[in-house]
């Protein structure tokens, strides 16, 4: 798995108004760069301490989270790292507004310093379940599978198989690299 971090600014900085010229041209990096990327990055953007407003999370996550759930960036992940935890409320916001009125449901994986990885967005319960599901599988060393997530939550191994589908779209868990056949293996995007 290959890691492409990206930093929001350096220092600290406030951004209010989505059209202002750092936030298009972190947009505009962010989408270079899952354009460019190989299939299998992760793309950490790392906020530090910039805060962003609803607006501007709109304009720099709603594009590319777009991209990843409609397949333009299949195989590409963004994951949004937010260690002073001044961001999410704000983007949790703009990713359900933009989703409301968009193409696609938009799902971010959002990391805070002590905490574990959650999503924020568009998200409905069974992702969510998926999600929290591979991501412990994976903390205690065991596959995370269709199979087990069906077992988990009493589901039909079709049921689980779509959960697994729907989750791995929104870009929010990939396949194991070790997983073949059937039962295929998947991992949290973190």
């Amino acid at each position: 798995m290959r890691h492409v971090p990206i930093s929001a600014c350096t220092g600290s900085a406030v951004f209010s108004f989505p059209d202002d010229p750092d936030v298009v041209r972190l947009r505009d990096r962010l989408l270079s760069v899952m354009s460019e990327a190989q299939e299998g990055t992760i793309v950490p953007l790392h906020l530090g301490e910039c805060i962003l407003n609803a607006s501007c999370h709109a304009a720099v996550l709603g594009p590319v989270l777009e991209g990843v759930a409609t397949g333009r960036f299949s195989g590409r992940y963004l994951v949004v790292h937010d260690p002073a935890g001044q961001n999410d409320w704000d983007a949790d916001a703009a990713l359900r507004k933009v989703s409301a009125h968009g193409r696609a449901k938009l799902v971010c994986v959002w990391e805070t310093g002590d905490e574990s990885p959650r999503l924020i967005g568009d998200v409905d319960p069974g992702v969510d379940e998926t999600y929290r599901y591979v991501l412990t599988s994976e903390t205690s060393g065991q596959p995370a599978t269709t199979r087990g997530l069906a077992e988990m939550f009493n589901l039909k191994i079709q049921a689980a198989s779509n959960r697994m589908t729907r989750a791995a779209t929104l870009g929010v868990i990939r396949p194991s690299a070790e997983a073949s056949g059937t039962d295929r293996a998947y991992l949290a995007v973190r």
